[in-house]
């Protein structure tokens, strides 16, 4: 089975057992070139095509991260949540003594700065967060992808960036509307930003049903019905050692004042949380598409 990405081997109670590398085992994760031998004589030589292999890599290092990452950020938020709370409290008796209009504005500083750290703690979040999902809706995909163009649309005629959609019908999703909303505005920002001289974004999508081995190649946990959503442009595009790093936290290839690096793996976040994955397709010069598989609500 495929768990946080690595394949696991478990002998579920056999007569003969099963053996790895001529070990008997009861669970094992495998690694390519590993024996597998069942029962008495059947054995098996365990392979990873090598780029699945690379995906389920970086994969694991995402996770990785995004377990690091809740944890520092849940406790860095109560830091500030403390911080900004004193702030608040600090500006309202400041406020009832006459002459202090200097310390106030130092106070209001203070909070300021505690407010952006959070925002950006949130965003964090987005990252590394797992729930239930009890309070997901059903949405339609079609409608959710004009209201973003909508928004989007003043900000793309300015670099003069055609549009073209080409989404499915009743294609139902199921997630949070703004985290969605926040989703698809990112990627498509994101495709504007590469296109300094105009050019084209695309959104599309497609139903998609998967075979179990077909949801183990793209790293999804079950087999099923998908939306595969696709945004691509025709901008400068990634080279292998960007795209590796492109989901990661805080990692950008724009100057300081133009990213965080948050966009991506925010991205990333949510499809993961809501059973999906992302994927990407890139070339120098010759642009970039982001692929992402959501469940069918």
């Amino acid at each position: 089975r495929w768990e946080r990405g690595q394949f696991v081997l478990t002998d579920l109670g056999s007569r003969n057992g099963t053996l790895v590398n001529g070990v008997s085992i009861r669970e094992h994760v495998l690694a390519s070139g590993d024996r597998v031998q069942i029962g008495g004589w059947t054995v098996l030589v365990f392979a990873i095509d090598d780029d699945l292999e690379q995906r389920a890599l970086r994969l694991q290092k995402l996770e990785s991260l995004a377990a690091l990452t809740g944890g520092i950020v849940h406790d860095f938020k109560n830091t500030l949540g403390a911080i900004l709370t004193n702030a608040e409290l600090l500006r309202d008796q400041l406020a009832a003594r006459p002459g202090s209009e200097a310390e106030t504005e130092m106070v209001d500083d203070i909070a300021i700065a505690a407010r952006a750290s959070l925002d950006t703690a949130r965003r964090l979040l987005y990252f590394s967060d797992r729930d239930e999902g009890s309070d997901l809706i059903a949405l339609d995909l079609g409608k959710l992808v004009d209201g973003v163009i909508a928004v989007a649309g003043r900000a793309l005629q300015a670099r003069r960036i055609n549009v073209e959609i080409a989404i499915g019908p009743r294609l139902i999703i199921r997630g949070r509307p703004d985290e969605l909303h926040h989703v698809l505005l990112n990627l498509i920002m994101n495709a504007r930003d590469a296109m300094r001289e105009g050019g084209v974004v695309r959104v599309a999508a497609t139903a998609r049903t998967l075979a179990r081995t077909e949801a183990l190649e793209l790293h999804l946990p079950v087999e099923g019905d998908y939306v595969e959503l696709t945004v691509s442009d025709t901008g400068c595009g990634m080279d292998a050692a960007t795209q590796a790093r492109a989901l990661e936290p805080f990692f950008t290839t724009k100057p300081a004042q133009e990213g965080t690096g948050l966009g991506l793996s925010t991205v990333y976040g949510v499809v993961r949380r809501l059973g999906g994955n992302v994927l990407i397709e890139s070339a120098v010069g010759r642009g970039t598409a982001m692929r992402l598989l959501l469940p069918r609500g």
